[in-house]
């Protein structure tokens, strides 16, 4: 059996309440990480570019097939792998 080491992960947030310029900054400094952890709104499901994610974690369903695809769609580009995972909460 291997073991995998688990290090410390810079995380990082993006949401509509950020000004844009922060956002921004906030989107170029995740792409520089090669490990970071990104907690965002619905504010990054379309229209940005994480070329490497592999995982997408979703913490709600989206609305639309549409959005989930646009969602999960963060990972696994072209000709590449990625992992999502959808959790619910019945109550």
């Amino acid at each position: 059996m291997t073991e995998e080491k688990i290090e410390k992960r810079r995380v990082f947030k993006i949401h509509g309440d950020l000004d844009q310029k922060l956002r921004t900054s906030t989107y170029f400094d995740f792409r520089k990480e090669k490990y970071g952890i990104m907690i965002s709104t619905e504010v990054a499901s379309r229209g940005l570019d994480f070329p490497d994610l592999s995982h997408i974690v979703l913490f709600d369903i989206p609305p639309t097939i549409t959005d989930y695809g646009n969602r999960i769609g963060r990972s696994g580009r072209f000709n590449s792998a990625g992992v999502s995972l959808l959790l619910l909460h019945y109550q």
